[in-house]
């Protein structure tokens, strides 16, 4: 069984490559093209605005205020900083009454209603974690009914599928993404400057100026989506912040802030077992003609 699962998992790694499809431009959500591949990725590590937009559409698809928290991060396993947007956000669910005011995910651009000013808007824009394998899987097929109902997608002629990445796959798409410099023709990424500033939030000895600025702003520990540059795809935290599930549950990808740099190179494998502070993820899109 385990040799079937390896070979159906090659399958799907080598079927997204080497069928440059022609994507759309822009959609409704921010997603970037993989080039030389089917497939589009998010922009970001799926944020906590992103989660409150699926929750909210899961409230008003039916599920019962009292059982929306079958939805939420598990607030142990989230890190303290965000706790307060947490609990403000859940709040209006108790007596289903809900704020006017709305913000809208950094991925899915999806509204939710949430009445909060200052520092905690900008929380909402802080990774997603503190969720299950199994959330994640419902998150997905919310986001694939989204961006199929997305007028851009539907002139292409293709379906699309969203997705956690293999773990080949997501080897194979990191050994040319991540910051690196243009000398840089190894598979891994470069993980500081020439300053010896970190260039992705992962485990570090001292921090420099760069580093110490985000440290003092956010606390140590998880930073805010895009708190560092993006790569030439335009790929914001590839490596670092929070380590990405991929399809094999148990297996995560990339290195978080709880890491060493070498620990989510390509190649390297992190395992979890349920949520935690330094775990998220990142829908990928698979483009596919269905006739």
């Amino acid at each position: 069984m385990l040799r079937k699962v390896t070979y159906l998992l090659l399958l799907v790694s080598i079927s997204s490559f080497g069928q440059e499809i022609k994507l759309p431009k822009r959609t409704g959500q921010n997603i970037i093209a993989i080039p030389g591949s089917s497939m589009m990725v998010d922009q970001y590590e799926v944020t906590l605005g992103d989660w409150f937009a699926f929750m909210h559409s899961m409230y008003n698809s039916g599920v019962p205020a009292e059982n929306i928290d079958m939805f939420a991060p598990k607030v142990e396993a989230v890190p303290e900083k965000l706790h307060n947007v947490l609990d403000v956000y859940l709040s209006q669910y108790e007596n289903e009454e809900f704020s006017e005011d709305y913000q809208s995910g950094s991925n899915s651009n999806e509204p939710f209603p949430i009445a909060i000013e200052g520092g905690l808007v900008e929380l909402l824009e802080f990774p997603v974690s503190g969720i299950s394998f199994h959330q994640v899987e419902e998150y997905l097929l919310w986001r694939g009914e989204l961006i199929n109902r997305d007028k851009r997608v539907e002139k292409t002629g293709y379906t699309v599928h969203a997705r956690l990445p293999a773990p080949m796959e997501w080897d194979k798409v990191a050994s040319t993404h991540g910051p690196r410099d243009i000398e840089n023709t190894t598979i891994y990424p470069d993980s500081m400057n020439t300053h010896g500033c970190y260039l992705m939030n992962v485990q570090y000895r001292a921090p420099c100026e760069s580093t110490q600025f985000l440290i003092d702003r956010w606390g140590e520990g998880l930073f805010q989506a895009a708190s560092y540059f993006p790569d030439i795809s335009g790929l914001f935290d590839f490596f670092g912040n929070v380590a990405e599930m991929t399809n094999r549950e148990g297996i995560a990808k990339g290195g978080s802030f709880r890491h060493w740099a070498r620990e989510g190179w390509p190649g390297k494998k992190i395992n979890y077992n349920g949520p935690t502070q330094w775990l998220g993820f990142r829908v990928w899109f698979q483009f596919y003609n269905e006739n």
